[in-house]
């Protein structure tokens, strides 16, 4: 085997040592190239091995394979003399200008072995002064490895990088390009704002791309003073496009009660920033019958981290069938089959749970939801009172400013285990089941403004109760227990409201199950399947191919799911679940 291997090396290096001496000689060419003003005679044979660019131009029939000249324009005679060097010798030395220069020759000659060495060799090199120019080059010239090398330099320090005169010779697409990633390190999004602004004084005939640069700036965390300095700029008052994105984002600050409903870029966090966007699983528990397995933790998930974490435990359980809202970021659990007046708040600045006043008239099975400076629950059961009068219509509100509960009207039809949704200064109730024990496929519409309730004459599909609800940009959906989503639509002048069967997941027939937004989609979170079996899939309806489908992600036990909302939490609060911790 040695003398095998010996006998190989000496071969390589005679033939080495052969093909050096034809292109040192060019003795026997068959094709000469003419570089500039310069000209080098070659062997097709040579360059068709290496060269994928030479082998199909020779193979081709055209005029350069048949005449053997060959003009190549745009291209340093020196790089070519080096890309010929390396084909018939194997040797090359480089340094960060020269490996520069090669990888752009070797991507245009398609010698593959060579631009992986260039690619290779630049690597380590890529640093804040030359990303931008290796980035632009590297995808001009298909070379993967710096592309992304470069890319991920410019994003990991773009706030450097965005002062450097490379920067401002950068295009819009680039811009947005750039400024559209999640993983973008900026300080804030008004840094990113100013940088913005700066890069457009450097280039002031693009300002009509001023939209497409500011819808990319993630607004919904930028201080509401900042954005009034926003609004005052001439470049933005001039664009109709930029003044409605602005009054989305204002509406967004004025509306806190809503702020869970916008599916939209302006309003997600970056990867890069000091809050993550996470998934909150309230209560719950793993069993269907007694004995319960019940808990006071509070969970959370990161779709983008794949990860469970534990945040502050409630300070009771307050029991099954209790219901969560979010204002802001805050969380509120009112009512529970344990203690029927309770009421928690989780402060999301400061990860603690606190008890607030208690509820007029406890329950459970009924429906909060946070309006302007308020919230409202509604309906339920309450387990005190006599059979047959179980099921509420009373309507309360709390003030989150003044902190005090006020009566506020009943319902039309007093029903527990409901969905709700607010549009429009009203709340519109859907199904749930009524004193008869009977479940209803009714509508009610409740003015949040009279603090009156009439019954609409539209219905939900079937009589059923366990639907879920979920907003997403102004359209309104419902989840029931069979797997139908059904979209509602308000009566909108000559038009009547409305439900429109929109998918149906197969299979489905689970109830206690959780539902979210999550990138523009509907989210079903855990539950319980036909009474039995808790579950701990998530399952996925694309809002906008109207597919259903199964989703990685899973619950880190299955269980019922009592409470289920989406918050944006700093994280250093966020502490991972160990898979052998005790939920």
């Amino acid at each position: 085997m040695s003398g095998t291997l010996a006998m190989r090396e000496d071969h390589i290096t005679s033939f080495f040592a052969g093909l050096k001496r034809l292109w040192l000689s060019g003795d026997h060419y068959d094709v000469s190239i003419q570089v500039q003003n310069e000209t080098f005679l070659c062997h097709k044979t040579v360059l068709a091995t290496m060269s994928a660019y030479f082998d199909s131009m020779f193979a081709s029939g055209m005029k350069e394979s048949l005449t053997g000249n060959v003009v190549i324009e745009d291209m340093e005679p020196g790089a070519f003399k080096k890309a010929m060097d390396f084909i018939y010798t194997g040797d090359i030395d480089l340094d960060v200008d020269a490996a520069i220069t090669l990888l752009q020759t070797s991507a245009f000659l398609q010698i593959k072995s060579l631009q992986s060495l260039c690619e290779t060799y630049l690597k380590p090199h890529v640093n804040n002064e030359n990303c931008i120019q290796l980035w632009k080059m590297s995808v001009l010239n298909n070379c993967p490895v710096i592309t992304k090398t470069a890319f991920r330099q410019i994003l990991e320090n773009f706030t450097t990088v965005s002062t450097l005169d490379d920067f401002y010779q950068l295009d819009p697409k680039e811009i947005v390009q750039i400024i559209s990633q999640e993983n973008l390190n900026v300080k804030s999004e008004e840094d990113l704002c100013n940088i913005i602004f700066d890069w457009l004084e450097h280039n002031k005939c693009h300002v009509n791309h001023m939209c497409e640069l500011l819808q990319e700036v993630r607004l919904a965390f930028v201080r509401p003073e900042y954005l009034i300095k926003l609004e005052k700029r001439p470049e933005i008052t001039k664009e109709p496009k930029c003044v409605d994105l602005l009054n989305y984002v204002k509406d967004y600050h004025l509306l806190p009660a809503r702020q869970h409903e916008a599916a939209t870029k302006v309003a997600s966090v970056r990867a890069t920033s000091c809050l993550e966007n996470v998934l909150v699983v309230l209560g719950g528990c793993e069993a269907t019958k007694p004995p319960y397995t019940r808990t006071t933790s509070t969970y959370c998930y990161s779709f983008r981290q794949k990860t469970w974490f534990r945040l502050a435990s409630l300070c009771y359980d307050p029991g099954i069938e209790f219901a969560a809202v979010t204002y802001r970021s805050d969380i509120y659990v009112t009512g529970g089959g344990m203690k029927q007046n309770s009421f928690l708040w989780y402060n999301v600045n400061q990860n603690t749970w606190t008890e607030l006043p208690t509820l007029i008239n406890g329950r459970r099975r009924h429906a909060s939801v946070a309006v302007t400076d308020g919230l409202f629950i509604l309906g339920g059961y309450d387990s005190d009172r006599a059979a047959g009068n179980q099921m509420l219509s009373s309507v309360e509100r709390f003030s989150i400013s003044g902190q005090f509960w006020e009566p506020a009207g009943e319902l039309a039809v007093p029903v527990s285990c409901f969905a709700a949704i607010h549009r429009n200064d009203k709340i519109y109730t859907f199904g749930g089941e009524e004193n008869s024990r009977l479940d209803t496929s009714i509508v009610q519409s409740y003015d949040v403004n009279t603090k009156t309730s009439v019954l609409l004459t539209v219905k939900i599909p079937l009589p059923c109760k366990l639907t879920r609800s979920c907003v997403i940009n102004d359209r309104m959906f419902l989840v029931f227990y069979d797997g139908r989503v059904v979209e509602y639509f308000e009566e909108s002048g000559e038009t009547s409201a409305s439900c429109k069967l929109v998918a149906r997941f197969d299979h489905f027939q689970r109830t206690h199950f959780g539902v979210v937004e999550q990138d523009s989609n509907i989210v079903i979170v855990g539950g319980v399947i036909a009474n039995t079996r808790p579950c701990s899939d998530f399952l996925k309806f694309d809002l906008y191919s109207t597919n259903c489908s199964v989703l990685q992600d899973v619950l880190f036990t299955p269980r019922l799911v009592d409470g289920c909302v989406k918050i944006n939490i700093r994280k250093d609060f966020l502490v991972p679940l160990r898979a052998d911790s005790t939920c």
